[in-house]
């Protein structure tokens, strides 16, 4: 799979689109609740709920895969010219 991470994981839209759908699945999934956020040991014991339902594994998993696919490319490989990119869009080279 031709992915250039290095452009991918500098752009902090990358980072907000991954983290928001795993933390959604993981709440719901856990059957978190705010009360929980009071006591570590009950975070804990949620977080072992989320990690014992294979559906809530599998749907972080195809979360984090729909994140990284380029709609615009054909596959799960980015386009030629991304691949060849140094520096996001704008943003100034080095050296």
């Amino acid at each position: 799979m031709k992915i250039n991470w290095k452009i991918r994981f500098q752009n902090w839209r990358t980072w907000v689109l991954a983290i928001i759908p795993v933390i959604t699945i993981i709440w719901s999934a856990g059957g978190f609740q705010v009360s929980d956020l009071d006591s570590w040991t009950q975070l804990g014991l949620s977080f072992m709920t989320f990690l014992k339902s294979p559906a809530a594994i599998i749907a972080v998993i195809s979360a984090l895969i729909a994140t990284y696919v380029d709609p615009t490319t054909k596959g799960l490989e980015d386009s030629d010219l991304v691949m060849k990119k140094k520096n996001l869009k704008g943003e100034k080279k080095n050296g």
